[in-house]
Order: C-alpha cells, then sequence, then structure tokens
C-alpha cells in the first residue's frame, strides 16, 4: 500500500448530455454537493427519538471555466436552447480516473448564465448545474 496519493485534474472526467467539461479555472474547478441530508432526527418530548430518511435529496454542481474557455459557448447555447425547447434536461457524469470518486445523475440542468465579469486579468465563469432525484454520488480517494 501507497502512503502518498496523487490527484490530477486532467485525469478526470465531467460531462454534461454529451459535452464535455474542460478548460477549468483555477482554484475550486469542480464542486458537488448534495441538497439536503440522508437523514434527520425528530426528538420527541419524552426524548424518544426518530432517524427519518430523507428521499428528497438532490445535487447542486458547481462548475468554475477559465474566461477564453470555449465550452462558455457550449453552456449558453445550451442554457438558451433549455429556454426555447424546454428540452435541457441532460444526463451528467463526473470521474476522477486516478481515483474512486463519481457522480452520476439521470436528469441534470443549467440553472441559469454564468455572471459575466471582465478586467485586466482572466475571470472565472462559474455555471450551476442541479439535479433531479436519482443520482449516484461517492466520494473516494486517490491512488
Amino acid at each position: 500500500m501507497q502512503d502518498i496519493g496523487t490527484f490530477d485534474l486532467k485525469r478526470t472526467t465531467t460531462l454534461l448530455g454529451v459535452l464535455p467539461i474542460k478548460s477549468f479555472a483555477k482554484g475550486d474547478s469542480i464542486k458537488v454537493e448534495q441538497e439536503g441530508n440522508d437523514f434527520t432526527k425528530e426528538v420527541g418530548a419524552d426524548g424518544y427519538t426518530d432517524r427519518v430518511k430523507n428521499n428528497a435529496t438532490s445535487l447542486k454542481i458547481t462548475i468554475q471555466l477559465a474566461q477564453t474557455s470555449p465550452v462558455n459557448d457550449q453552456l449558453s447555447a445550451l442554457l438558451i436552447a433549455d429556454k426555447l425547447t424546454l428540452k435541457g434536461i441532460v444526463p451528467f457524469a463526473y470521474k476522477d480516473l486516478n481515483g474512486t470518486s463519481f457522480v452520476t445523475a439521470k436528469s441534470a440542468w443549467l440553472t441559469g448564465p454564468s455572471t459575466l465579469t471582465n478586467g485586466e486579468e482572466g475571470k472565472v465563469r462559474e455555471w450551476i448545474i442541479e439535479t433531479g432525484g436519482v443520482y449516484a454520488f461517492f466520494v473516494g480517494g486517490n491512488e
């Protein structure tokens, strides 16, 4: 067993529908959060505790791209097409090829456009993707 692990962003794959997501910005390039806990608790007046399974969880995925990434154009086009046709619900997939982390969602969509900021330095384009409740989310380690 090794005593050191390696992560390499170039050895990950991210897909929104058939669109490969790449040209990430420096920093937190992708962030996946489950919205809602798997279990909540309810404590009665006499201290008896119920553990309640929450079946209404979904994911919020934040992707940060470089300002110059051509993927920004493709995401903007996907969002515009969705607004016109209401057919922008697509699968989402992320896999760390150097480790065991992965995310898949049967139904995912862009929530809106990135904020547009320009200046004398390269800026970040942040895109938010949300999913329906049917997904796989495994947070693992790296080899």
